[in-house]
């Protein structure tokens, strides 16, 4: 069976599934059954799920190599599939009939809170808003889309930074996160506290 394919000749075969294995001549391009990497397993760029005719596509890059990559596999994707941008496409994990589909939501939640947060702060001193507030909606597009597909929840932190939607929104979420920040700290502080006086009560008795 042929393993070695051309940079165009390799998504294709992935996105049909007409074999389990390829990869270009360098190995830096190349598929594994339901998922297509560049230069590694550290870098996901899609993973086909046939069953639900859904592709999930990383919204990352990395070289210029990659973005090759990534922009050829893109291409191959079946007409009619649906495509669920994230930042790590989840992975299948376990073998034949065991073989589920591993979401790395807490990757993709975070990396999702960050881009919101610098979205959202952005808005402060903003001369086009509408500039944040779509980059937000963005966001928000792909967290709807990743927790319909797996049943799940966003965290509420995220979802709160979620819910900006102007510039009243914005000075509503710092504050309640600043007072949440506030709580944390107080409550570390308490923590801590408590933990000195124990490690002092056995200090004492011994």
């Amino acid at each position: 069976m042929k393993t070695v394919f051309t940079n165009a000749e390799l998504p294709h075969i992935w996105a049909y599934q007409s074999q389990n294995e390829g990869r270009t001549p360098n190995g830096s391009f190349y598929f594994n059954r339901e998922s297509i990497y560049s230069y590694g397993r550290h870098f996901v760029i899609a993973t086909i799920v046939e069953s639900t005719q859904t592709v999930f596509f990383t919204e990352r890059s990395y070289s210029n190599t990659t973005v090759r990559h990534i922009y050829k596999t893109a291409a191959a994707i079946p007409f009619g599939f649906n495509k669920i941008y994230c930042p790590y496409p989840p992975t299948f994990c376990g073998y034949d009939e065991n073989r589920k589909l591993f979401s790395n939501k807490e990757e993709n939640f975070k990396y999702w809170l960050n881009e919101a947060e610098f979205s959202a702060k952005k808005l402060t001193n903003a001369r086009k808003p509408e500039i944040y507030l779509s980059q937000l909606q963005e966001i928000e597009n792909k967290v709807n889309a990743f927790c319909k597909y797996f049943k799940i929840k966003a965290p509420k932190k995220l979802q709160n930074v979620l819910s900006v939607k102007d510039k009243e929104d914005l000075s509503t979420y710092l504050k309640k996160q600043k007072e949440a920040e506030k709580r944390q700290k107080a409550k570390e502080r308490k923590a801590k506290a408590a933990y000195i006086e124990e490690q002092h009560k056995n200090m004492m008795q011994q």
